[in-house]
């Protein structure tokens, strides 16, 4: 399992490209990925599962 929080605050952008195509390949295992605004994460919606936390509900 990877944990990877907040993650895309520190790279540049060919560095965060890089870390969601390695999320992408089908053996990358289990990862979850924190980011505070959806504009962060940058990847195809149908490629991973995505839930949003807020106000305290989860939503898909």
């Amino acid at each position: 399992m990877i944990l990877l929080d907040d993650v895309f605050a520190e790279l540049d952008a060919g560095r965060s490209e890089r870390i969601l195509e390695l999320m992408e390949a089908e053996d990358t295992g289990q990862v979850v990925l924190t980011a505070p605004k959806d504009a962060d994460v940058r990847v195809r919606r149908d490629a991973l599962p995505r839930w949003k936390i807020e106000a305290g509900e989860i939503t898909t």
